[in-house]
C-alpha cells in the first residue's frame, strides 16, 4: 500500500511539472543593454573597467605636462 501511495505522488509530481513547462513567457531586453548570465568576469566588463581606467588616468594633471616635456600625446593602449 506504501509503496502504491508514493507512486501516485510520484506520478503527481511529474505530472505538475509537465504543465508547469507548458506555459509561455517572454521577456524582451533592449539590444544594447548587457546580461550577465554567470556572475563571472568577462569581456564586457573588463572593456567597461579598462574604459573607465583609461578616463580616469587621462583626467589628471600629469598629461600636461608630457606633453609640455615630451612635445607630444602620450600612447594609450
Amino acid at each position: 500500500m506504501k509503496s502504491v501511495l508514493r507512486l501516485h505522488w510520484m506520478v503527481l509530481l511529474v505530472a505538475i511539472l509537465a504543465v508547469s513547462a507548458c506555459g509561455k513567457q517572454v521577456s524582451r531586453r533592449e539590444s544594447s543593454e548587457t546580461i550577465d548570465l554567470s556572475g563571472r568576469w568577462n569581456d564586457v566588463d573588463s572593456q567597461q573597467v579598462a574604459q573607465a581606467m583609461t578616463q580616469d588616468a587621462m583626467s589628471f594633471g600629469w598629461i600636461d605636462e608630457w606633453r609640455r616635456t615630451k612635445g607630444k600625446k602620450p600612447v594609450v593602449m
